[in-house]
């Protein structure tokens, strides 16, 4: 998704077409961040299970955390990643992160604002129809996946041995894994 979305904003940029990509852009950035987060919380709950096994102080997942991995909410995603990091005593993610996600959720007024043209909310004990887009909304897509491309060098391994955020939890998985199988 992140390499999709990144092909389509330089099509979208060759073409003259930056308004016509605009929110197809933003949900393939949105989801590429979505699933980023639910993988590195995989990683988080991996530690903890392994910790478990070895007699380690270790706290499980919450039902909420686990509740969420399966839902769209980027905010309740990246708090679940702090929180749960934090109290397993792991490092956290980089700050940019947060602030990626900070800023698209301002554009945002449901987790489905970009894939669906409307969708139903609960307001005072009723549920009623919410247009997404019912103006014209500036989304800032190129200097969002300037923004994503940074914060995936920093965040998401792709080579082996590597000092992104994914190989530093990688690393403490590896121990585990070790520890576990006697070595």
């Amino acid at each position: 998704y992140h390499h999709s979305a990144s092909l389509l904003i330089e099509q979208g940029r060759a073409t003259g077409t930056l308004d016509e990509i605009g929110l197809p852009a933003f949900y393939l950035q949105r989801h590429a961040i979505e699933l980023l987060l639910k993988g590195l919380l995989s990683w988080l709950t991996n530690i903890s299970y392994m910790r478990k096994e070895l007699g380690r102080p270790q706290h499980e997942p919450s039902d909420e955390l686990m509740r969420d991995l399966g839902r769209h909410n980027l905010q309740k995603l990246h708090q679940h990643l702090l929180d749960y990091g934090d109290l397993l005593d792991l490092p956290a993610p980089p700050a940019a992160l947060g602030h990626l996600i900070d800023e698209m959720g301002q554009l945002e007024i449901a987790d489905t604002w970009s894939r669906y043209g409307s969708s139903k909310k609960k307001q005072h004990g009723q549920w009623v129809h919410v247009d997404h887009i019912p103006e014209e909304v500036l989304i800032p897509i190129v200097e969002f996946q300037e923004r994503l491309d940074a914060i995936a060098t920093l965040v998401a391994a792709r080579v082996a041995f590597g000092d992104t955020y994914e190989d530093e939890l990688h690393d403490i998985w590896a121990q585990l894994n070790a520890d576990l199988n006697g070595g």
